[in-house]
C-alpha cells in the first residue's frame, strides 16, 4: 500500500490489538504532513514495563526507502547478544477513520495486529462489524478493544492470507455501512 502522508497526517489512537497485551497503553501515532529523507513519527503511550507506571513519549524514525514509501516500518536493534527487527506493514487504510497494521519480528511468539482510529473510542456498530468477523478466525481469543476513554495524548508476510482476507472483508464491510 504506497504511502500517502498528506492523507495520513495527524494523531491516530490504537484501538485494538492481537495479541492481548497490557505492557503499553493510551498508544497514540502522529504522522507528519510530508518527510524527505526520514519520516518522524511521534509516539506517546502509558508504559506499564517494569514497576511504575509512566507516560512516555518517543519518535520513530524510518529512512524514506522502498518499505517505507510502500507503508512497511522496518527498525532493527540490538537485543542482549543478537541483532533484530520489528516490522510494520499498513494492510488496510482508509484514511478517514481506520487503519489496520500488522507486525512480525523474529523474537515474537506470533504477530502483532494493531487497529488504529481518529478517534480514541471505536463507534459500537463497528465493533459489532469486527467482532462478526472475528469470530471466524483465530484472532478472536488473542483480540482485544483497547478502553482510551480515560487517555490524553498519551512484514506480515508471515500472517495467514486467511486472516488478512477476513479483516480486509471486515474493513471493506465498513467502509460500506459508514458511508
Amino acid at each position: 500500500m504506497p504511502l500517502d502522508l498528506k492523507l495520513l497526517k495527524g494523531i491516530w489512537h490504537e484501538v485494538a490489538r492481537f495479541p492481548k497485551s497490557s505492557a503499553v497503553n493510551c498508544l497514540t501515532v502522529e504522522f507528519p504532513e510530508s518527510a524527505s529523507r526520514e519520516l518522524k513519527i511521534k509516539l506517546s503511550y502509558v508504559s506499564h514495563i517494569g514497576r511504575k507506571v509512566k507516560r512516555a513519549e518517543d519518535t520513530a524514525t524510518f529512512p524514506m526507502d522502498a518499505l517505507t514509501n510502500n507503508s512497511i516500518f522496518q527498525t532493527t536493534y540490538q537485543m542482549r547478544d543478537m541483532k533484530t527487527f520489528l516490522r510494520y506493514v499498513v494492510v488496510y487504510n482508509d484514511y478517514l477513520n481506520l487503519s489496520l497494521v500488522c507486525g512480525i519480528s523474529p523474537i515474537t511468539p506470533s504477530v502483532m495486529v494493531k487497529m488504529f482510529s481518529r478517534n480514541k473510542t471505536m463507534d459500537s456498530k463497528i465493533k459489532d462489524l469486527v467482532n462478526q468477523q472475528l469470530e471466524k478466525t483465530p484472532l478472536k481469543r488473542g483480540f482485544m478493544w483497547l478502553d482510551n476513554s480515560n487517555c490524553d495524548r498519551a512484514i506480515c508476510i508471515n500472517v495467514s492470507p486467511r486472516i488478512i482476507l477476513t479483516l480486509t472483508i471486515a474493513f471493506a464491510l465498513l467502509n460500506q455501512y459508514t458511508t
